[in-house]
């Protein structure tokens, strides 16, 4: 993973692909952060797509001990537990949007989540429920140009009142399965080229 502790950082355009699975525990694995501090200081993770695998572990963040992650525009693409986060309080502020998992999962997240908004999961993947206001599609949708305008027409047109300045644009990958591409991204008015 990118951080194993994180004391309130930004964590940009990451992408992790580590075989995790021979963990026999794993509440503080994670495919980008480990554990966030629980001084409450905001852990926002962006851009970033775990492709690790993780036997019990979560995609992005293992353990949110802060409860105040913000994981935006993110993609888990790979077997854990925890599609994206794990974190057992309640209370918190955790917000999680524009984000989709297409991979075999035991729940999308783990814990209370007071935002949760424009998030997929791919049908068949989440051995539990989904959280309310997570949407599931099939693999043919994931896969197709439409679902990829419309990640993207999220970020250029969402009024929930986010700031998506610096998220990366979404494109389909050479394996077909939604990624994000890196060198392009949205600067609140229109998609520039970055290096």
């Amino acid at each position: 993973h990118c951080r194993a502790w994180n004391h309130g950082s930004t964590i940009i355009n990451c992408i992790t692909d580590i075989d995790y699975s021979d963990f026999t525990t794993g509440s503080g694995v994670g495919g980008i952060v480990g554990v966030t501090n629980s001084n409450r200081a905001v852990t926002k993770v962006l851009n970033c797509i775990n492709y690790s695998n993780i036997k019990n572990g979560s995609g992005i963040i293992g353990w949110d001990w802060a409860r105040s992650a913000q994981i935006y525009n993110c993609i888990n693409a790979s077997k854990v537990r925890y599609s994206f986060l794990r974190n057992i309080y309640d209370n918190d502020t955790i917000q999680m949007v524009n984000n989709l998992n297409y991979a075999e999962c035991y729940l999308f997240e783990q814990g209370a989540v007071s935002k949760m908004l424009h998030n997929f999961n791919m049908e068949g993947t989440i051995t539990e429920a989904l959280p309310d206001g997570v949407i599931e599609y099939g693999k043919d949708y994931i896969q197709s140009l439409t679902y990829i305008n419309e990640m993207n027409s999220y970020i250029e047109n969402n009024d929930d009142g986010i700031d998506t300045t610096g998220w990366c644009k979404w494109k389909l990958g050479d394996d077909n399965y939604p990624t994000l591409d890196f060198n392009t991204e949205w600067n609140g008015t229109e998609w520039v080229t970055v290096k």
